[in-house]
């Protein structure tokens, strides 16, 4: 996979997106940046590939992050992942 733009991972626990990071990287990813729901701004500066919200999450985070994403980063793919019922 060839990719100019970076991928961004949003998730509020660090060992969670950790492991996310480490599955895209392996998919040979070039650039994967990893952040935090305060923090994501000054990690998507120019143009994102594609952004991953983490599963550690809230439903208000995730539905304020798509909508700041797309604002910022519009037609940019978003990938929400949810945590698996138990």
């Amino acid at each position: 996979m060839t990719v100019s733009s970076p991928i961004l991972i949003i998730d509020a626990d660090d060992q969670s997106a950790a492991r996310l990071k480490g599955m895209i990287e392996f998919l040979d990813a070039p650039t994967v940046r990893v952040a935090t729901p305060e923090t994501w701004q000054a990690a998507a500066q120019g143009t994102l590939h594609a952004v991953f919200l983490g599963n550690h999450l809230t439903d208000s985070q995730v539905e304020t992050l798509c909508a700041d994403v797309e604002a910022q980063c519009a037609g940019v793919p978003v990938v929400v992942i949810e945590q698996e019922a138990s």
